[in-house]
């Protein structure tokens, strides 16, 4: 049995526009959401927090300010991780852009119920919740594209052949 022939890389194809649109947007994304929890710390005002938890308005603004602390705290992990799977997968990494894929639809199911304007900072917070849905699917849309699904697609290696003896 002959030896198999060794694997050759192939070249990829060049990198498609949709692909760069996606890192902007994705890019973009983890800044904005720490931005949306800035608005909602900074239009929320204490009598409101009061009246919603029961507590003293002293202690309701303390445990709101501490619950939004620890929460931008993970926002910037997870935000960090967010921007090293869009790095990967502008570098072309097929299981990347199906990672940031599944991500944004979690995200941005969590984000639409503040499009109803209930959270603190009313149609303000929720303005800026529905630019942040429009950020992710920028991240994620064009990398289904044709041209995009093409470059994904792309084997990294092909088997050289060699010509059959006559």
């Amino acid at each position: 049995m002959p030896p198999s022939p060794p694997l050759q890389p192939r070249a990829r194809p060049p990198r498609p526009p949709a692909v760069r649109v996606a890192l902007v947007a994705g890019l973009s994304c983890p800044p904005w959401g720490l931005l949306v929890l800035l608005g909602t710390y900074l239009l929320a005002s204490p009598g409101e927090v009061a009246a919603d938890t029961g507590l003293a308005e002293q202690q309701a603004y303390a445990l709101f300010t501490t619950v939004l602390a620890w929460s931008a705290g993970v926002c910037a992990l997870l935000g960090a991780g967010w921007i090293a799977v869009t790095v990967l997968t502008y570098r072309g990494r097929q299981w990347a852009r199906v990672l940031l894929t599944v991500v944004a639809v979690i995200w941005g199911t969590l984000t639409v119920p503040t499009l109803s304007g209930q959270m603190y900072g009313g149609i303000t917070t929720a303005l800026l919740a529905g630019l942040q849905l429009a950020l992710l699917a920028g991240a994620v849309i064009p990398l289904y594209t044709r041209p995009a699904r093409d470059y994904f697609d792309h084997p990294r290696y092909f088997i050289h052949q060699h010509p059959a003896p006559h």
